[in-house]
């Protein structure tokens, strides 16, 4: 479970000041300031689960669905990790 953990850490940076950043989409994303320790657990959790469940489904969507059903699941999750990730905007 340490190196899934590792692969959810490594979407946050920590600031000079010590607050954390999360940033949901690695370098493509704008920076969300993580306010507690605790949003910060459930945003680790979050990126560990969404990391398997879309290893897990990602190949099927592909071989049922083709090209289109799989940019349909990567909008959907895109959707979903806004929904789960929120937090206030890094200025």
């Amino acid at each position: 479970m340490k190196i899934l953990r590792s692969f959810g850490d490594s979407n946050f940076k920590t600031m000079a000041d010590g607050r954390r950043v999360f940033f949901p989409y690695g370098l493509f994303s704008k920076g969300r300031i993580v306010d507690s320790e605790e949003t910060y657990e459930r945003l680790v959790s979050h990126q560990v689960w969404s990391m398997v469940f879309g290893l897990v489904t990602m190949p099927f969507v592909k071989v049922e669905f083709g090209w289109l059903g799989l940019l349909a699941y990567f909008f959907a999750w895109a959707l979903w990790v806004e929904f789960q990730t929120r937090c206030r905007n890094h200025d």
